[in-house]
């Protein structure tokens, strides 16, 4: 993760760069969380577990999913009610 982009690669090998919405330090479980999306298509976001290294994990326990929908609601209805976005940035 550099320069607020993240880049991933899909099943096939192939690799697509993305924009960095915001990033997330549960510390009850001591997870790191990535949200990101499309340039292109911002109406859709992604999330992903990462590491220290920057290695990037699929979310595949439902409860985990659940928990960062909410933290992307959160966000979400802080960002509206700020009434400006964080640029890809962590906000606080």
């Amino acid at each position: 993760m550099k320069d607020n982009k993240i880049t991933v690669y899909d099943q096939s090998g192939e690799k697509k760069e993305f924009e960095i919405l915001f990033t997330y330090d549960d510390e009850d479980s001591s997870s790191h969380y990535v949200f990101y999306y499309d340039e292109n298509d911002e109406e859709q976001v992604f999330v992903s577990k990462y590491d220290e290294e920057g290695h990037l994990y699929p979310i595949e326990d439902p409860k985990e999913w659940d928990k960062t929908e909410e933290i992307l609601d959160s966000y979400l209805a802080n960002d509206a009610v700020d009434g400006e976005s964080c640029g890809g940035e962590d906000c606080e």
